[in-house]
């Protein structure tokens, strides 16, 4: 559930989260890894999505392992870093069934709800992580940016690129750099 603080609008927002979930509507989906904004796998939601607080938001409770691609693999005091991608309402079912095809859902990752903290407070989103018991291999744990969270973009050379920004599906309003 949702943290609530004391700002209404937040809380009317959160509120809207738990809804969502209550009554199956969509939520945001938290990438970490290659669907992030300047990765390759990225292009399966561009021009149908939003991004939003790219390296700006976390979800607790996850660390990151991987080789090619992460794995967020629950950990208690673990950070991860990442960005919330908002589906346009017209393309909600086709981003998730391009999402779910990439991780392979419901075998390879499955799709949870988790708590996300960006700088305007907390929001739920779907994260897509290993089912509980698979087994995943050896896999070398992601580095961790100067706050102690995995981030995926620090062991990467991809960045995003301002193509991303004149396309229109990236939020470059949503970014505060003191975050």
């Amino acid at each position: 559930m949702p943290i609530y603080d004391d700002n209404p609008d937040m809380m009317a927002e959160q509120e809207q989260d738990r809804l969502a979930i209550e009554t199956d509507e969509r939520l945001a989906i938290f990438v970490y890894g290659t669907l992030r904004p300047g990765h390759g796998n990225s292009r399966l939601w561009q021009g149908l999505a939003t991004a939003r607080y790219d390296g700006k938001c976390f979800v607790l409770g996850y660390r990151l392992v991987g080789g090619g691609f992460p794995y967020a693999i629950p950990a208690p005091t673990a950070q991860t870093v990442g960005t919330l991608v908002y589906p346009h309402p017209e393309h909600e079912d086709e981003v998730r069934q391009q999402m779910d095809w990439l991780e392979g859902y419901p075998s390879h990752y499955t799709r949870v709800v988790t708590a996300v903290v960006t700088p305007d407070g907390y929001r739920l989103a779907w994260i897509y992580t290993p089912p509980e018991g698979k087994p995943f291999g050896l896999q070398r744990e992601v580095r961790t940016d100067s706050n102690g969270r995995f981030d995926w973009n620090m062991g990467t050379k991809a960045r995003r690129d301002e193509q991303y920004v004149r396309a229109g599906w990236w939020d470059d309003e949503q970014h505060d750099d003191n975050f």
